[in-house]
């Protein structure tokens, strides 16, 4: 779990380079869409566009839109627009065997990377991994009880995100466990 802390740690850090607006990164430059809350709804909106022209269950749209509707206030409680990596999971992770045990020794995969609210870094960072959630919470400092509105709501972004991707290459195989994990958090 140390390396998990570490992880956390690091993410942290990374979330120190601020920016006066959020938004996408291309070609090196910010493409601002102003604040975390406009950006934010714009990616939702997309998302659930696309959910729906892929053949995403109706079922789950209308659950979908009303719990972002029902959470949209906490957008605006955001921390302001940090860099995110967009993708920091334990994949994009080096680790290092040292004489004082394992260390990260490098961070991989950035060209998702995005300016928005940290804490849509982290719940990406810890989706449907509780076990280490701990170790890495504590490491990054999420504040329990204060920002599980928006880990939820950041979550749920995820996960339908990965849906649509999914969808888009069309690996049905894939949807029927996220379509169960968007009713878990919806319903």
């Amino acid at each position: 779990m140390a390396i998990y802390r570490q992880m956390g740690q690091i993410l942290r850090r990374i979330h120190t380079i601020r920016f006066a607006k959020c938004g996408e990164i291309s070609g090196g430059e910010l493409i601002a869409a102003g604040t975390n809350a406009d950006y934010m709804r714009g990616m939702f909106a997309q998302q659930l566009q696309d959910f729906d022209a892929l053949g995403g269950p109706a079922d789950l749209g209308d659950p979908m839109r009303r719990f972002v509707a029902q959470h949209d206030p906490a957008l605006t409680t955001s921390q302001g627009g940090v860099l995110c990596h967009n993708d920091y999971v334990d994949g994009n992770i080096h680790v290092t065997e040292t004489s004082h045990g394992w260390q990260v020794s490098g961070v991989v995969d950035v060209e998702r990377a995005v300016v928005a609210d940290p804490l849509l870094d982290v719940a990406r960072s810890t989706r449907s991994k509780s076990a280490w959630f701990a170790a890495f919470g504590a490491g990054y400092g999420v504040r329990v009880g204060v920002d599980d509105e928006l880990l939820a709501l950041y979550d749920l972004y995820h996960v339908l995100e990965l849906w649509d991707w999914f969808a888009k290459r069309n690996w049905a195989e894939q949807l029927p466990d996220l379509e169960r994990d968007i009713a878990r958090r919806v319903t």
